[in-house]
């Protein structure tokens, strides 16, 4: 499972980075994709975290989220969430910030080792801004292992 483009995958390949992870046996026709037959990447989870490191705490969201706690930590959920309002299973958060004064504290992010990359909800969602920065990142990633310097 990739998020590059089919037609980018089968003209050039895809970077060991961009797989997000791969089914553990052959699925048999119609078999969907479960949590159990379903193994994430270490190298993009990897990725997918530095991206959020790097770029969540710009996101308006996430800012609003630290003014209004004002001290303690906020939380980066995971958009495929069933209750973003409510009691959020820990599969959904994604990783944490911490946060004072209303302020991101810079280099604060703590990865939830209990996030899943796909859960019975389906693929991670990231809010649009972070979505974009990773999709930078992944075809970046591609563009490199093509040119042999990844």
């Amino acid at each position: 499972m990739s998020l590059v483009p089919h037609d980018t995958a089968f003209r050039s390949g895809i970077a060991g980075e961009a797989i997000v992870g791969v089914c553990t046996k052959l699925l048999e026709k119609d078999e969907p994709v479960t949590g159990a037959n379903f193994r994430p990447n270490k190298r993009f989870v990897d990725l997918l975290h530095r991206v959020v490191a790097e770029h969540a705490p710009y996101s308006k969201g996430l800012q609003a989220a630290a003014r209004q706690q004002g001290t303690g930590w906020v939380f980066l959920i995971d958009a495929r969430t069933r209750t973003p309002g409510g009691e959020v299973p820990p599969h959904d958060i994604i990783g944490a910030f911490e946060v004072r004064d209303g302020e991101v504290v810079p280099g604060s992010y703590q990865v939830n080792a209990n996030h899943r990359i796909f859960s019975s909800d389906g693929l991670f969602k990231l809010e649009p801004t972070l979505h974009e920065q990773l999709m930078a990142r992944v075809t970046k990633a591609d563009t490199t292992s093509q040119n042999g310097t990844g």
